[in-house]
């Protein structure tokens, strides 16, 4: 992974912003770094070094159990704690992954509402997309506040359900309670545009590996113990399952590249609008990049 390849050459360490791997047990759906798995249950959870990238620390990672709830205000106090840990240490924070809204609440600054969860809400919810899909809920969201359909995964159950639950109980448009901040770090974003034929062979053979790994008895493990509504269940790879049935292996396998894809095309479209991301293809052009971004922010902290 290029971030690793980052990390290991810039002295950095990997905070991870993806909202699948924060679930321990989670393991091959998410696609975590084997060598990432958590030590430290009491706070952020901290890797050993990885064999390929010696030094390497992982952030992020294994933070809540698959039942528990896990909110982008946690994530991003997490990811805060993470950056002045490393910093503290002398190295270099990097943030990696493709939850765009928990990267953005790093790179806008955004603050976002702090709304409990409301269980019995929830499973009102869960029942009726259980009976009648998603579409009900997004056309309330679209009656109550159609701007937050330009930044919500409405294949996501639960970013549906969480947006209906804080335009609910705060009678606000979720929209409206995003706001952002003054910038608190120098930063240098990276956007890899690999085209799209690449892009879908790379998630076809993701796939692939993820079923020989035993992606499919690890969602039934999960769902024996912990249930089918669980959060960690939610993510693609996991929920396709679900419904299979009877179905081949190989169908549940077509559902899984076809969401994935789906799910690349919508992050691609929410991260294109960040006016200050560097869309790169090579490692050559990322190292390029930023041994300039180190070099000039070396300077501008020499200054007096």
């Amino acid at each position: 992974m290029l971030a690793h390849k980052i990390a290991k050459k810039f002295n950095g360490d990997i905070i991870c912003a993806d909202s699948r791997q924060v679930f321990r047990g989670a393991d091959v759906g998410t696609a975590k770094p084997r060598c990432a798995l958590a030590k430290h249950p009491e706070r952020l959870r901290v890797s050993t070094p990885c064999k390929n990238t010696p030094g390497v620390r992982h952030y992020g990672i294994d933070l809540v159990g698959p039942d528990e709830y896990f909110s982008v205000q946690q994530w991003k106090r997490s990811a805060e704690d993470a950056i002045r840990e490393i910093r503290a240490r002398g190295r270099i924070p990097i943030i990696e992954g493709g939850t765009w809204l928990w990267v953005f609440t790093i790179t806008h600054n955004l603050t976002i509402p702090e709304v409990p969860p409301d269980k019995k809400l929830r499973a009102r919810l869960e029942h009726r997309i259980s009976k009648k899909g998603l579409l009900p809920l997004i056309k309330e969201i679209k009656k109550k506040d159609p701007e937050a359909l330009r930044f919500l995964d409405l294949h996501n159950p639960r970013r549906i359900i969480r947006t209906l639950e804080v335009i609910r109980t705060t009678t606000r448009r979720f929209s409206e309670l995003r706001k952002a901040g003054p910038p608190k770090y120098a930063m240098l974003i990276l956007g890899l545009s690999p085209g799209q034929q690449k892009l879908e062979r790379a998630i076809a053979q993701r796939v692939k590996t993820q079923l020989r790994q035993g992606l499919m008895h690890e969602t039934q493990r999960l769902a024996k113990k912990f249930g089918w509504s669980s959060p960690a269940l939610s993510g693609i790879g996991y929920r396709e399952w679900h419904w299979s049935g009877k179905r081949p292996v190989s169908e549940v396998q077509k559902d899984i590249v076809r969401h994935t894809k789906n799910l690349t095309k919508m992050q691609l479209r929410m991260f294109g609008r960040h006016k200050k991301i560097h869309w790169i293809k090579t490692r050559a052009q990322a190292y390029a990049l930023v041994s300039l971004f180190l070099k000039n922010n070396a300077k501008t902290q020499k200054r007096p």
